[in-house]
């Protein structure tokens, strides 16, 4: 196995994506049945349920199971409100399915297949695992994959790959939550130009849409340079070339440079489509610099359906304030118990019935008194 590459598999979803690869002794064949194009020369996913038994045969773990709750309760992810047949709001955390997902990720928490301090780990702290080689599998964005590549130092020969998620046993997309948004601004009560802030607002935009002042960055040298009369965003290529680059959008009141279909953008390049807007250039020169990334986007793209939005949005509740810290914890507590051995997966049938006697029933006819209210 020693002349075999090693590889990463990373998970995309802006739609997240799923990365395959670090130190497990994952092939490059391995790699290649992990998803195949259909006829539409789209990437459809091979790997269900059993994919810690199928990664276990070559070596991998499982670094983040997240989408593995879809795949038994299809939208109904934990932590989200869904709609019913009926069209009422459900609590996915409670939906049935996750019992036999539970079941089965301590199976694998028993067997090692996944990482052991995973209930105390964030997302970050999962993607050290991964560059560490001690996790096959990262669940991300396809941004991610940039973010990983110190994996390398572990092993030269590992290969990070992204493609599309699990699926279902019986085909069906794995679901994965949606952010609805991402961040706040606040300003205070006696704050009186607003308007100063919504034209300093619109200039930010300029880079989205391409146009006026900020037309393809924010300041040329930086996040973009103009080379022989073409706009160039590999700093690389700069004149004189960047090594370090310094990114404005950084610098915002915002956290990055806003952006409108990053995904889109490089569907748009991937199938031939000119590059005009600074988004597809910036998409273009992805492709030349960093193809797996670019790549990553793509497939992103081609199942951005599989993001579903929490459809409750609104402020808590009244018995939400009340009582959601506390079913939070109960929530937690189970969960994890189920998965570390702690109780057995028929605790799941407590916790639902705990659940909706302890004030989640009540949540649940709030919740859909808002909802009623703002279809």
């Amino acid at each position: 196995m020693k002349n075999k590459k090693r590889q990463a598999v990373l998970s995309l979803a802006l739609a997240s994506v799923m990365l395959l690869g670090g130190c497990g002794q994952n092939t490059q064949e391995s790699q290649e049945q992990t998803a195949v194009k259909n006829a539409d020369g789209k990437y459809e996913p091979t790997l269900t349920i059993n994919i810690a038994k199928q990664l276990d045969e070559n070596a991998g773990r499982v670094g983040d199971p997240v989408p593995l709750f879809s795949v038994n309760s299809g939208i109904y992810l934990p932590g989200s409100w869904q709609e019913d047949e009926s069209g009422n709001l459900t609590y996915g955390s409670i939906n049935e399915g996750n019992k036999e997902t539970l079941e089965r990720m301590a199976e694998w928490h028993a067997n090692g297949w996944i990482f052991q301090e995973a209930a105390a780990t964030g997302a970050w702290d999962a993607m050290t695992q991964f560059t560490e080689g001690k996790a096959g599998i990262f669940i991300g964005r396809p941004w991610c994959i940039d973010s990983v590549r110190d994996v390398t130092s572990v092993d030269p020969n590992a290969v990070i790959k992204a493609y599309p998620n699990i699926c279902q046993d019986n085909g069906d997309p794995a679901y994965q939550t949606a952010q609805t948004n991402d961040g706040w601004l606040m300003f205070n009560a006696d704050f009186d130009n607003m308007e100063a802030f919504f034209t300093y607002y619109d200039w930010l935009y300029d880079a989205v849409f391409g146009t006026g002042d900020f037309q393809y960055g924010y300041l040329e040298g930086y996040d973009y340079d103009i080379v022989d009369g073409e706009v160039v965003y590999d700093t690389s290529k700069f004149d004189p070339p960047v090594t370090d680059p310094f990114m404005p959008g950084k610098s915002t009141v915002l956290k990055n440079t806003p952006t409108l279909d990053t995904m889109q953008a490089y569907a748009d390049v991937s199938s031939g489509e000119e590059a005009t807007t600074s988004e597809q250039i910036k998409a273009q020169a992805a492709f030349e610099t960093t193809p797996d990334t670019a790549e990553g986007y793509v497939i992103a793209n081609e199942h951005r359906d599989e993001l579903i939005s929490n459809l409750f949005n609104g402020e808590p509740t009244d018995t939400m304030q009340q009582k959601w810290e506390q079913l939070q914890t109960m929530e937690k507590q189970v969960y994890t118990n189920i998965i570390y051995g702690k109780e057995s997966p028929d605790a799941f049938d407590q916790f639902v019935s705990d659940w909706k006697a302890q004030g989640g029933d009540q949540i649940t006819e709030e919740v859909n008194e808002w909802y009623q209210s703002v279809k």
